[in-house]
């Protein structure tokens, strides 16, 4: 039995963020709103799994990400929500546990609906690429339906990854030393006063409109 998942494509963007939100605002394609997730990736463990803690709008929470059997099908992932109040002592007690040092990710993502696809533009600040999603109930039409998103992307000013391109856009964060984090040598709380706008949007707050510059 084949159960309903998300067909995923990902890529770069080979014109601006802002470039391509007017192309879709032209498509009339549907705006979904503004997210930021700030993220701790943990990569000190060889045996490590995917692993992190994200603020997604302010609200803080476990992540464990893992992946599906099926050829082009997305991650599933395992989230535990974590009080804001408690989130430097999650922290620390991850420490204690071995949970140790990783990379930053502090995105804004941009999300619109166009054609079926939910699309995501993603800018962490140092690098932009795009997620594109489908949900599937029919799995003989996996690679059919992956080729059609990706001539859409093309169409829309974006390049799917080939191989380890997507790797090689992660590896980029990960060598930077303004993305690294490491707990036995820094305190939570200096890297949350660094980032704070991702941590103190208010609780509940609905995802913020995008200013689109004309």
């Amino acid at each position: 039995m084949f159960v309903t998942s998300n067909l995923e494509v990902s890529g770069e963007l080979i014109a601006s963020i802002n470039e391509i939100i007017k192309k879709f605002r032209k498509s009339n394609a549907k705006f979904l709103g503004r997210t930021t997730i700030f993220s701790f990736f943990y990569t000190n463990r060889r045996d490590s799994p995917d692993f992190r803690v994200r603020v997604t709008n302010g609200k803080s929470e476990l992540v464990l990400k893992y992946r599906q059997n099926e050829a082009f099908l997305n991650r599933k992932e395992i989230t535990i929500p974590i009080p804001n109040k408690n989130l430097s002592d999650a922290i620390e007690m991850l420490r204690l546990l071995g949970w140790i040092s990783g990379v930053i990710s502090a995105d804004d993502l941009y999300k619109f609906r166009y054609k079926g696809v939910k699309f995501t533009l993603v800018d962490t600040g140092m690098v932009t690429y795009f997620k594109a999603e489908k949900q599937m109930k029919d799995k003989g039409k996996l690679t059919e339906e992956r080729n059609c998103i990706i001539k859409l992307c093309k169409e829309l000013g974006m390049k799917p990854f080939n191989g380890d391109e997507f790797y090689n856009l992660i590896n980029k964060m990960a060598i930077s030393k303004e993305r690294q984090f490491n707990f036995n040598e820094e305190r939570f709380e200096y890297i949350e006063n660094k980032f704070k706008r991702y941590f103190y949007v208010s609780r509940g707050e609905k995802e913020a409109k995008v200013k689109i510059t004309s």
